[in-house]
């Protein structure tokens, strides 16, 4: 009976340790910078769940079988413990070997630099932000980035040198510095930095030259580095945030109508648009406003104002004549397009759907104005359907859905356009 419960508990011991493993497998893929690419690191973790498998199986099948003499419950304690205690040191040796970055006195470190540019070349602008140093750390190339500080750039005997730094940010060697100026490619200086530096350095090392990124006969660039305290980026205070739009801010109450009518737009706040609205209707040169909005060249200043006319209860009849213009304009951007060109729907949309949209939205508060646009709306159906090529045809479709609507309400029926 106790080889049985022996032989049972091995695969259960095999499952313990799979899991076990399995969850330190994954802790060090990031530990190990193990790459995901081409699923590296889901295959890692399934080769040591399955070796956890079955070197847990077998170690249970031997240490209960051994200790199991004194109780199966021993037994299996102590095979828990015997597979419990490797898959915890290999996973303490991979949480060692993780990638920090190395501190000096309990402080980080940069990698201090000066670019020295060739005889005669001049320093890129100020405010390029295509200039900067990379240090790429490790066999894996763990990269960090840095700025060259072109405004403490310095002209020593003809040359300008340019200051830099970027941060050690890994416990990894060999290191390798990359230059990019504006201008030019990036090129890459060999460096002596070790993983884990000792201490500080006040000198600069010697002037080195690249090793690669330069073409033959192309001026190199020259470095020299040191090891220094880590400086953190300046805080950059928040920006204030921008002013609210124009049409956001409520005007005097004696302000020119105009700048009124600008905050009934549908961008506005509803109660300064609702304000704007009753404040408009009482001025005596409202109606002229509107209609120079109306038939303003700029078609999203036409359609806000076609839009103010669709929500008003009811809109000034004298509107009608000039949505009724823009109408037989969108009519004419339709027909003067190709209806069999590849691109007919796109070339319809910027230059007519604009004004389309405004004109359907001015017909609802037209009709309560007892102005009828139905003959305009099909119209510029017909006019867009076979430039819009297919559904769905928002100018079309939709123009024959307002049209469908008001014809409904002269019956009595109450069906709305959706």
């Amino acid at each position: 009976m106790r080889w049985l419960l022996t032989f049972l508990l091995g695969p259960v011991i095999g499952l313990a340790a799979a899991t076990y493993a399995g969850v330190m497998a994954s802790l060090a893929v990031d530990w190990l910078n193990v790459p995901s690419r081409e699923g590296a690191s889901g295959y890692f973790v399934i080769l040591w769940i399955l070796i956890a498998f079955i070197l847990g199986t077998i170690t249970g099948w031997i240490v209960c079988g051994l200790v199991g003499r004194r109780g199966m419950v021993r037994g299996f304690a102590a095979a828990l413990l015997a597979v419990a205690l490797p898959i915890t040191a290999i996973g303490g040796i991979a949480w060692a070997q993780r990638d920090v970055a190395p501190l000096v006195a309990g402080d980080l470190m940069d990698l201090a630099i000066e670019v020295r540019l060739p005889p005669g070349a001049t320093l890129p602008a100020e405010a390029s932000r295509d200039s900067y140093v990379t240090l790429s750390s490790g066999r894996q190339q763990r990269g960090a980035i840095g700025p060259l500080l072109l405004k403490e750039a310095r002209e020593e005997e003809s040359q300008w040198i340019v200051p830099g730094r970027v941060l050690l940010h890994v416990t990894s060697a060999p290191r390798t510095l990359g230059v990019m100026l504006r201008g030019g490619r990036t090129q890459y200086f060999a460096t002596d930095v070790p993983s884990r530096p000792r201490a500080l350095e006040a000198d600069w090392g010697p002037w080195r030259s690249p090793f690669s990124g330069v073409e033959e006969g192309e001026p190199a660039l020259q470095a020299r580095l040191r090891i220094v305290r880590h400086v953190p980026p300046p805080r950059s205070e928040p920006e204030p945030p921008p002013p609210p739009p124009a049409e956001q801010i409520r005007p005097d109450p004696d302000a020119p109508t105009e700048e009124w009518f600008l905050r009934t737009s549908y961008a506005s706040p509803a109660p300064l648009k609702a304000e704007a609205i009753a404040v408009v209707r009482e001025r005596p040169d409202f109606v002229p406003v509107l209609l120079a909005h109306i038939a303003s060249p700029h078609h999203e200043t036409a359609r806000r104002a076609m839009y103010l006319v669709g929500e008003l209860h009811p809109p000034p009849a004298e509107a009608g004549e000039a949505v009724r213009a823009r109408a037989a304009e969108v009519v004419r951007l339709a027909e003067a397009i190709d209806a069999e060109a590849e691109d007919s729907r796109d070339r319809l949309y910027e230059t007519a759907h604009t004004l389309a949209t405004g004109v359907q939205a001015a017909s609802f508060g037209l009709w309560r104005a007892g102005v009828d646009l139905r003959p305009e709306l099909r119209a510029m159906a017909e006019a867009a359907r076979q430039r819009e090529r297919g559904p769905p045809r928002d100018i079309a479709d939709r123009s024959i859905c307002i049209v469908n609507h008001f014809t409904n309400l002269e019956r009595g029926v109450t069906e709305s356009c959706r």
